[in-house]
């Protein structure tokens, strides 16, 4: 039995073979494609896996241990929050000049009683 890989993940891999069935996940890009099929459906995806795992004729994903998996998760997450971190500060501020707001240099960014925001009439 198998499937392929994408966004069902490892964990049903898992279950299946810790109930004892030989369960493989399948690399997309090992499973034969007529030329030129551009239409796909369950019916002809479950057919083409079904021939693809009969005649052994795929690569199989090499299943992490569960372990790897979450510091995989861990990384990729922590990469995210870095990019959008990045991302926040080469972006100005937009929002306080769209409603009349301007950044106060006299106090921090972070002012926990203003925010570092002050209206337009406290600058002048």
């Amino acid at each position: 039995m198998g499937y392929e890989a994408g966004p069902t993940g490892y964990g049903l891999c898992r279950k299946l073979q810790k109930e004892d069935f030989a369960c493989v996940i399948i690399a997309p890009s090992t499973i034969a494609k007529a030329p030129g099929q551009k239409v796909k459906t369950d019916r002809m995806d479950a057919r083409l896996l079904a021939k693809t795992l009969a005649f052994k004729t795929y690569s199989p994903v090499c299943l992490p241990s569960e372990k790897l998996e979450a510091i995989k998760e861990y990384t990729r997450v922590r990469t995210a929050k870095i990019t959008m971190l990045k991302k926040d500060k080469a972006e100005p501020p937009f929002f306080p000049a769209a409603n009349g707001l301007a950044l106060s240099s006299e106090r921090p960014l972070l002012d926990a009683g203003s925010h570092g925001l002050a209206q337009d009439d406290e600058l002048r």
